[in-house]
């Protein structure tokens, strides 16, 4: 036997599908930048610009996350949210941001979009441009008052995404607008161990150049160049020693990065570092 709340759930369901499939043809007109064809959905059922579908994307997302700028233009004009949240908690800004469409980034500051404003995960869409790449997004962001050292969930920084994607360009600017080149995460890592771990020397490089800590330890005590060791990058061991890494540094357990490389098998790698320890 079916109880009443159970009928109320199914109801509940049944009604959000039918909403959904009703509003259908306004997110794909959205999606697609039909603009004559949302405005006459928008005249027949002007509720519709409210819309939420799946993942709570309204008329507004499809139309930023697509880069159709007149569509996103028409919504607001016509009464949509600019800040409005689906159940991921990313905006427009952050959609747009994320895919790269820089005209509509510039268009929703224009409108008066929060640039700071976080997602679940805590990530504002300077996170998601600086993840991508995108640096005249990142710019643009920037000279909007984006906080280029905001922390997301796991602590991490717009510097931190970018250095974990390699985006050389992106770190330029982030640190010539105040990032803090050694901010570290929820497990202690800086941008330097990131870029080691994901084996971007160039980033790793440029990093150094710009003055980040070459002997900062994260949370288990690891410094760059102990990353470097365990991993075998003979190219980035080589980059860091010159750069000032200390070889003599222990971790949390006292190990250095050449017993780290010799516990790894990594002879190549130990040998470079064992002639830098007789330096």
């Amino acid at each position: 036997m079916i109880c009443f709340s159970m009928v109320c759930l199914m109801l509940a369901v049944w009604t959000a599908r039918a909403e959904e499939t009703a509003a259908s043809p306004i997110f794909s007109a959205c999606e697609l930048g039909r603009l004559d064809e949302v405005k006459m959905l928008l005249k027949k059922n002007p509720a519709l610009i409210k819309a939420k579908g799946s993942a709570g994307f309204t008329p507004l997302h499809w139309a930023a996350g697509a880069g159709q700028k007149k569509v996103v233009e028409y919504l607001l004009a016509n009464g949509a949210d600019i800040n409005i949240r689906d159940d991921a908690g990313a905006t427009a800004l952050h959609l747009a941001a994320f895919n790269g469409h820089l005209k509509v980034v510039e268009m929703l500051i224009d409108k008066g979009a929060e640039v700071n404003i976080k997602n679940v995960r805590l990530r504002t869409p300077l996170h998601n441009a600086a993840g991508k790449g995108y640096a005249d997004i990142v710019e643009q962001l920037i000279r909007a008052k984006s906080d280029v050292n905001a922390r997301d969930n796991m602590e991490m920084t717009p510097l931190h995404t970018a250095a974990i994607y390699g985006h050389c360009k992106v770190i330029e600017i982030l640190a010539s607008n105040g990032a803090d080149l050694n901010a570290r995460d929820k497990a202690g890592n800086a941008a330097l161990h990131l870029a080691v771990e994901h084996e971007h020397s160039d980033v790793a490089e440029l990093l150094a150049q710009k003055g980040a800590d070459i002997n900062v330890k994260n949370g288990l005590g690891l410094t760059p160049l102990h990353l470097a060791a365990i991993k075998g990058q003979d190219d980035i061991v080589a980059l860091l020693l010159a750069k000032g890494a200390d070889p003599a540094v222990a971790d949390n357990h006292g190990q250095t990065a050449l017993q780290w490389a010799e516990l790894k098998g990594r002879q190549k790698t130990a040998e470079i570092l064992r002639k830098a320890m007789k330096k």
